[in-house]
């Protein structure tokens, strides 16, 4: 096998396309497989998949709908999160930014849905550069800026 920073990114790019991969996730099962096959295909041996037992939460259906009559507001579920019951919540809301300590600090959240803009962090390739051991990019291909939003970072 050859490698290259243009097969570097096809084998990436076929992994991201599967979709979020967290524990328990068809995408993840559908990963983890792919890569079984992949470690086959280029000859490594002894390569088989371990069984792992996981809890994993994955939401049914995420809705949020504010005033009589009700209107849809765009959100999603925040995994590992509680749940709602099926029959839903109803509460007064209170909106507090970003979700910053001084925004819960000032608003009166008990009993209601707070409802927050959420903020992802970002994975920053100086960052990580920085703290590596060894990087190989001979075609200095990795930009020292964002390299993308990191999602799972909530």
């Amino acid at each position: 096998m050859t490698f290259s920073a243009t097969s570097m990114l096809a084998e990436i790019g076929r992994i991201v396309s599967f979709g979020i991969r967290r524990p328990g996730y068809e995408e993840g099962l559908k990963t983890e497989q792919f890569m079984l096959d992949r470690f086959n295909e280029i000859g490594l041996s002894d390569t088989r998949l371990e069984p792992v037992p996981v809890n994993y939460w994955r939401p049914a259906m995420t809705r949020l709908a504010i005033g009589d009559p009700a209107a849809d507001i765009s959100s999603f579920a925040v995994p590992y999160t509680d749940w709602t019951a099926a029959e839903g919540a109803r509460s007064g809301a209170v909106y507090v930014g970003v979700g910053s300590g001084e925004a819960f600090d000032a608003a009166d959240v008990s009993g209601k849905i707070v409802v927050a803009d959420m903020q992802f962090g970002e994975l920053n390739a100086s960052h990580l550069k920085g703290g590596s051991m060894f990087i190989h990019d001979p075609g200095d291909t990795i930009p020292d800026g964002t390299l993308h939003c990191a999602n799972w970072l909530i």
